[in-house]
C-alpha cells in the first residue's frame, strides 16, 4: 500500500471537501498566516480540498487566491447567513472555524454564531484566545461557540487547563494540538548572515506585527550594555505596524522606538524592516539569527505564533513569562526575564553571547521539542479528529434556532448624514432640508447624544471614522463645561456662549455621553470623561425629573466601568428615590405617572428606574418603572404602531391628547425604555414593541410615511398633521440613528429566538 493510499484509507470519512473559516493572506495578521498555513497543510496531508471563508475587515476585501470560496465583512450580519447559505450548498464534510473575538462583528464577536447556528455539518474550533475573566457579553459568545463546536482545538496546555477549571469543559470536547511551525533545519547561521551583508555580526531578532504591546523599546533600552560588551551586536525588528494600531495613530509607536534609539546611541545596530514578509524570507530572517526575543508586556497571552516559529528554528530564546512563553520555554528551552526588564534582557543576551556552548544546549533542547509541531504532524492530527467524528455516524447536532437579528428591509447602518452635518467644533443643531443650517449653531444636548452615536457605532460596526467623529463629540461637551461643573447648553457658529447656564436636561444627557463614552469608548477616554463627570457631581442633587432620569444612565455606566465607586451606587439611589418620590405624589389610578403632564423623552424615566434596579436590587424600582412603561405604552401604542403624543399641547391629564407635532426623539426613548426592560425579562412582547417602535421612522405611524431618507442618511425633524417636515437635523438624526444600532445590538447580543 502506498504512502498516498494509506493516508485515502486513513481519512475515507472526509469525502468532499473541509472549510475553514478565518482570516487569510494576503490580509495581514496572525490568524490570517495561521488559517493559511493550517489549511494548506491539512489540504496536503490528506490530499483533499481545504476551501476558506475569509473575514474581511474593510469594504472592499484583499486581493484572495482561489481557494478562498466566500467572503464576509466583519460588521454585515447579512453576510453570515449568506455564508451558511453558501457552505451548506457546497456541502463540506466539516467545517474548521478560528476563532478571536475581534475578527467577527457584533458584541464580543457574536455576529459568527449567526452563522454556526445554521450549518449542516461538524464545526470543530480552534481558540486563538481564551479570557481567565470574561465579561458578560463574552460569556454570552463562548457558550453559543462551545454549543455549535464539536470539539475545541487549544494550542497551550494552560488554555487546556482553563477550558476545564473556568468554563466547565472535559477531556472529551477540549483537545490539545500544538501551534504549528514549518520544517527549518537545525543549521550554523554564518551562510545565511553572508545573504543579508551580516557576516561577523551577532544578531537578535524580533518578528510579527508591530504595536505599543510589543515591549520592543525594552530589548532597545537594553542595547547600551550589550553593544559596549559586543559592539558587533545587530537588532533587527521585522514587521509591519499592526493595520488596526495603524488606522488610529498611525506609526506613532515605531516613530518613538527610533528616536528612543537615537537618544540612547544605539541607532546603528538596530535595522527596522517595515515588511510583513512570506514564510519563505521569515525562514531566513530565522536561520540568520543568534537570538530571538519576544519581550511582550501582557502576561495574557495564550498562544504566539512568532515564539512557536523562533522555538521551532531552534533559536536562543528571550522572553518575558507570558502565559505561552512559560509554557514553551519550559525544562531549559529558553530564557525567561521579568516584564519591563531591561536590565534582565541585557544580563541574559550577555550569557547567551558568553558561553556558546550552553547556548547550543538551550537551542538544541528548543529544536528538538520542536520536532513535534511542524505543520505536517499538526496536520495530521487535526485530521485525526475530522475523521473521528466523521466516523460516529449516529453525530446528533445541536438543536438549530432563528435568531432574531437586523433582517434586510432594515436600513445599513451609514454614517453619511452625521459626517455632513459635522464640523470641526460639533455637529450642528438644524439643517435646511440635508443642508446643515449654521445660523443656530450647535447644543450640548446633540452632541452628548452624538458621544453615544459614535461611541456605540464604532462599537457595533466597527468603521474608525466613527472614532474621529467621537473625538469631536467628546472635545464639544468637555469645551461646554464650566469651571463649576455645570453646562453651557448653546454654542453659536462662531464659537460664541449663547446662555448662562445649560438646562437641567441637557445637563444630565451630558452625563450620560460621557458616563457610556467612560464604559465603552476606547480605553484612553476613560480618565477624560471621568474627569470631567466627576467635576459635575456636585450639582446632581438639584436636578429636575428629567435630568435626574438622564444623570441616572450616565452614573450606571459610570458604575459599570467602575463598579468599586460605592458614591456612584449612592447618587443612583438618590436620584432613583427621587422619582419615586415624584411618582407617588402624582400617580392614579388612571394616570399612572410622575408629573400630570406626558411631554417628551418619556420613556427614558422608566428606563433610569429599571437601570437603578439592575445596580441596587431595590424591586420598587422595578415595580414603579415597570408600572409607569406600561402606563406609556397604552396612551402611544396604537393598532400596532407608534403614535407619539404630540408637542402642539402634549397631553395633560383629563385633558386632549396631542397627536401632532411628534419627535423622532421620543420614538428612540422608547426603544431604549423597551430594550432595558427586554434585557431585564427577555419577554418576547418587548422584543416586537421594539421593532414596532423602531418602525415608526420607516413609516409605521399616524402619516404612513418615512421618516428615514433613504438617499441622505438623515432623519426628518418631526411627523406633523401634512406628512413629515423637510429638514433634516441632528437631534432626529442620531435618534434614528440610536434606534437602528439599539435593533443591532438587542437581536445581536441577546440572540433571542423566534419560531
Amino acid at each position: 500500500m502506498t504512502m498516498m493510499e494509506k493516508r485515502q484509507k486513513e481519512n475515507k470519512y472526509i469525502k468532499n471537501s473541509v472549510y475553514f473559516i478565518g482570516n487569510y493572506l494576503p490580509r495581514k495578521c496572525g490568524i490570517a498566516t495561521f488559517t493559511t498555513d493550517i489549511s494548506k497543510s491539512i489540504g496536503r496531508q490528506g490530499h483533499i480540498d481545504a476551501n476558506i471563508v475569509a473575514m474581511n475587515d474593510i469594504l472592499d476585501g484583499y486581493m484572495y487566491p482561489d481557494e478562498v470560496k466566500f467572503e464576509i465583512y466583519q460588521t454585515d450580519q447579512m453576510k453570515y447567513i449568506e455564508a451558511a447559505d453558501f457552505i451548506n450548498i457546497a456541502n463540506p464534510d466539516i467545517i474548521n472555524l478560528q476563532h478571536e473575538f475581534g475578527i467577527f462583528g457584533g458584541p464580543a464577536g457574536n455576529y459568527i454564531s449567526i452563522l454556526l447556528n445554521r450549518l449542516n455539518m461538524p464545526i470543530i474550533t480552534t481558540l486563538h484566545t481564551i479570557l481567565k475573566k470574561p465579561s458578560k457579553e463574552y460569556i454570552k459568545s463562548y457558550n453559543d461557540l462551545f454549543k455549535y463546536s464539536q470539539k475545541l482545538v487549544v494550542m497551550s496546555k494552560k488554555a487546556q487547563g482553563f477550558c476545564k477549571d473556568i468554563y466547565g469543559l472535559g477531556s472529551d470536547k477540549v483537545v490539545y494540538i500544538p501551534h504549528g511551525i514549518p520544517d527549518i533545519p537545525f543549521v550554523d547561521t554564518s551562510f545565511y548572515k553572508e545573504e543579508f551583508h551580516l557576516e561577523g555580526k551577532k544578531i537578535i531578532l524580533t518578528f510579527g506585527l508591530i504595536g505599543p504591546g510589543k515591549g520592543i523599546e525594552y530589548v532597545i533600552k537594553a542595547l547600551p550594555g550589550i553593544v559596549k560588551k559586543y559592539p558587533d551586536i545587530v537588532y533587527i525588528i521585522l514587521g509591519t505596524t499592526h493595520p488596526n494600531i495603524k488606522k488610529i495613530s498611525g506609526e506613532e509607536y515605531r516613530f518613538s522606538l527610533k528616536k528612543l534609539a537615537e537618544s540612547l546611541n544605539v541607532d546603528d545596530h538596530i535595522l527596522f524592516l517595515n515588511r510583513f514578509v512570506n514564510i519563505e524570507e521569515l525562514t531566513k530572517f530565522l536561520m540568520a539569527s543568534d537570538i530571538y526575543i519576544t519581550p511582550y508586556l501582557n502576561e495574557e497571552q495564550i498562544v504566539s505564533g512568532t515564539l512557536a516559529y523562533a522555538l521551532g528554528a531552534g533559536k536562543a530564546i528571550i522572553s518575558t513569562p507570558y502565559w505561552y512563553a512559560q509554557e514553551l520555554l519550559d525544562e531549559g528551552r529558553g530564557k525567561i526575564v521579568n516584564f519591563k526588564d531591561s536590565i534582565g534582557i541585557e544580563k541574559a543576551t550577555i550569557e547567551y553571547l558568553s558561553n556558546e556552548t550552553e547556548m547550543n544546549i538551550y537551542r538544541k533542547k528548543a529544536y528538538q521539542h520542536g520536532r513535534n509541531m511542524i505543520w505536517k504532524n499538526v496536520a495530521q492530527q487535526y485530521l485525526d479528529i475530522f475523521n473521528s467524528i466523521l466516523s460516529q455516524r449516529a453525530f446528533i447536532y445541536p438543536k438549530k434556532e432563528k435568531y432574531h437579528i437586523m433582517k434586510a428591509n432594515y436600513p445599513e447602518p451609514n454614517l453619511n448624514h452625521l459626517i455632513r452635518i459635522t464640523d470641526d467644533t460639533g455637529i450642528l443643531q438644524h439643517c435646511l432640508g440635508s443642508i446643515p443650517n449654521r445660523h443656530h449653531g450647535y447644543c450640548l444636548d446633540d452632541n452628548a447624544r452624538a458621544i453615544i452615536a459614535a461611541t456605540k457605532y464604532y462599537r457595533l460596526i466597527g468603521d474608525k471614522r466613527a472614532l474621529g467623529l467621537l473625538d469631536i463629540y467628546l472635545s464639544f461637551v468637555l469645551h461646554m463645561q464650566k469651571p463649576d461643573g455645570r453646562f453651557h447648553n448653546f454654542l453659536s457658529y462662531d464659537r460664541n456662549y449663547l446662555d448662562d447656564s445649560g438646562s437641567d436636561d441637557s445637563f444630565g444627557r451630558a452625563l450620560w455621553g460621557l458616563g457610556y463614552a467612560m464604559k465603552y469608548a476606547p480605553e484612553w477616554i476613560t480618565p477624560i470623561a471621568k474627569n470631567y463627570f466627576d467635576k459635575s457631581l456636585k450639582h446632581i442633587e438639584k436636578l429636575n425629573l428629567k435630568g435626574n432620569a438622564f444623570a441616572i444612565l450616565g452614573l450606571y455606566y459610570y458604575n459599570q466601568r467602575f463598579p468599586g465607586a460605592t458614591s456612584i451606587k449612592k447618587y443612583i439611589k438618590l436620584l432613583a428615590d427621587k422619582i419615586l418620590n415624584l411618582y407617588k405624589k402624582q400617580s392614579k389610578p388612571d394616570w399612572q405617572w410622575y408629573e400630570p403632564i406626558l411631554v417628551y423623552s418619556n420613556g427614558i424615566i422608566p428606563k433610569s428606574l429599571i437601570l437603578a434596579y439592575e445596580v441596587t436590587t431595590n424591586v420598587k424600582y422595578l415595580n414603579v418603572a415597570l408600572e409607569s412603561m406600561n402606563f406609556l405604552l397604552a396612551q402611544t401604542l396604537k393598532n400596532d404602531h407608534l403614535s407619539i403624543i404630540g408637542t402642539e399641547g402634549w397631553y395633560r391629564r383629563g385633558k386632549k391628547r396631542a397627536t401632532f407635532d411628534q419627535q423622532p426623539v421620543d420614538a428612540f426613548c422608547t426603544v431604549e425604555m423597551l430594550k432595558t426592560a427586554y434585557k431585564i425579562y427577555g419577554r418576547e412582547e418587548y422584543l416586537k414593541e421594539i421593532k414596532v417602535a423602531f418602525n415608526w421612522f420607516l413609516g409605521l405611524n399616524d402619516k404612513g410615511v418615512s421618516l428615514y431618507d433613504f438617499k441622505t442618511g438623515g432623519c426628518a425633524d418631526g411627523l406633523t398633521p401634512n406628512g413629515k417636515s423637510l429638514n433634516q437635523g441632528a437631534e432626529s438624526t442620531l435618534s434614528y440613528y440610536l434606534s437602528l444600532l439599539n435593533i443591532i445590538e438587542v437581536t445581536a447580543n441577546e440572540m433571542d429566538y423566534i419560531d
